[in-house]
């Protein structure tokens, strides 16, 4: 109980700093230094950490997550269209018909919906999955009709990329935030030219024709290539559950989804005392998203007297947190990897 006196006492001066029970395996990874235009970089050959079938009727198009489900959306023909619901294992749940011809897929943690970028160029939100219902939110925004779109992990922007040039737009007006040029991707929809994928520290792109990913911080600074094992579809780059998933396409059979996990490691030896680890959106109205650099034994919130209100355990490097039934406040959190280094800071919860 000292201790969590201590972090009570300390919650002014802090500042920020579910694969559930899935079975990861390492990765396999050559790095070799790169000369000229890369100079002093490195691309990694990346085998696959997670992967499952899908029947997806006509395209395997995006996934997301919201930390406790996996869901796609396929594509090729609003008639059938139709998104999936996975567990964390990669086990069908449910299909929800929906006529929309998707593009890219995203889940919102500032408002817990679902978004989809579709054939076309809009942005709609899926009002109830269950019933099929959706409401356009901007009308042939996007730069490219085939593109994939991707949201920031606050949900307050999106990325809409084509041809190497990338806006960031402002989620309620739609209005360019910061436009970044001369981004690398491959060519034609299928090769990666309209698709992009980002996370709370990086943006991606790719080449999907010989599976290279393309990393670069939120400025768009070049840091790595990287080579994928396995995926073709070029519209598929995407970020779910702290894994760059991309997928073999079905084309009107069975395709499979592939996930990558871009950073920290499941060997307790070689974790970082120094691991990132973020809770999003905060201030939240109680629904919130742990990303993290390293592999999470555990999340505590604790209130202003340092009484334990919350915990979980989730194994994994993103999870959801569900805090909507505690009071408006002041809360600090805790996070712990699994060689026990631990990430303090504060939390603050507003209700409307």
């Amino acid at each position: 109980m000292k201790n969590l006196y201590l972090l009570a006492a300390m919650m002014i001066a802090l500042s920020s700093q579910t694969l559930s029970q899935i079975q990861l395996k390492q990765h396999t990874v050559n790095e070799t230094t790169l000369t000229g235009n890369y100079q002093a970089s490195k691309i990694m050959s990346l085998q696959p950490d997670i992967s499952f079938n899908e029947s997806p009727v006509n395209h395997n198009m995006h996934i997301t997550s919201d930390g406790e489900y996996y869901y796609t959306i396929n594509g090729g023909s609003a008639n059938s269209g139709q998104v999936n619901k996975f567990d964390l294992n990669g086990n069908l749940l449910q299909t929800f018909p929906i006529t929309l011809d998707g593009r890219g897929l995203s889940y919102n943690p500032a408002d817990s919906f679902l978004y989809v970028s579709t054939y076309m160029g809009d942005i709609v939100k899926i009002t109830n999955l269950n019933a099929g219902t959706f409401t356009t939110v901007f009308s042939g925004i996007m730069q490219d009709n085939q593109a994939s779109f991707a949201l920031s992990t606050d949900g307050s922007k999106f990325y809409d990329f084509f041809a190497g040039t990338l806006y960031v737009r402002d989620m309620t007006t739609g209005g360019i935030l910061n436009t970044i040029v001369g981004l690398s991707s491959g060519t034609g929809n299928y090769g990666g030219e309209a698709a992009v994928a980002v996370d709370s520290t990086h943006i991606y792109t790719w080449n999907a024709t010989n599976q290279t990913v393309y990393k670069y911080d939120l400025s768009g600074s070049f840091i790595q290539t990287m080579v994928l094992d396995s995926g073709n579809n070029g519209i598929s780059l995407s970020v779910a559950n702290g894994y760059l998933f991309v997928s073999k396409d079905g084309n009107y059979n069975i395709g499979t989804w592939y996930g990558y996990h871009l950073g920290g490691t499941t060997n307790v030896a070689e974790h970082d005392k120094n691991f990132e680890a973020t809770l999003f959106p905060n201030p939240t109205a109680g629904k919130l998203m742990m990303n993290s650099t390293a592999l999470i034994s555990e999340i505590e919130i604790f209130d202003a007297k340092g009484a334990k209100v919350h915990s979980i355990k989730p194994n994994a490097f993103y999870s959801a947190i569900d805090l909507t039934k505690q009071t408006a406040g002041f809360y600090l959190y805790k996070i712990t990897d699994i060689a026990g280094n631990t990430r303090t800071g504060k939390l603050i919860i507003r209700k409307e």
